[in-house]
C-alpha cells in the first residue's frame, strides 16, 4: 500500500520522508535523512504523492551535493517502526 493513501485516509496533518541505508531486512538500515511535511485538508492523493517524491529527490540531491560519504547515520529505533496496512 502507498504511504500517501494512508496519510489521506487517516486524515493525517503531517507526513514524513526517510532515507536509509540498505540492509538485509526490510526498512531496517541506518537513517541518513529524514524530513517531515504538512498535509492540509485541501491536499489530494496526487499532491501528497508528489510532495513525497520531491522531498525524496531534494534529500538525495543534498546528500550527493554535500558528498557526505560515508553518510552520517542514525540507527533506527525498531520499537517505533510502523508499517502501512492494506486498505479494508
Amino acid at each position: 500500500p502507498a504511504q500517501y493513501w494512508h496519510y489521506k485516509e487517516q486524515g493525517c496533518s503531517s507526513g514524513g520522508v526517510t532515507l536509509h541505508l540498505m540492509s538485509q531486512d526490510l526498512d531496517t538500515g541506518n537513517i541518513i535523512a529524514q524530513r517531515e511535511f504538512s498535509i492540509t485538508k485541501n491536499d489530494t492523493l496526487l499532491s501528497i504523492h508528489t510532495r513525497i517524491a520531491e522531498i525524496g529527490l531534494e534529500e538525495i540531491s543534498r546528500l550527493i551535493r554535500d558528498k557526505k560519504v560515508p553518510y552520517d547515520s542514525v540507527q533506527q529505533d525498531h520499537s517505533k517502526a510502523t508499517y502501512v496496512t492494506l486498505p479494508t
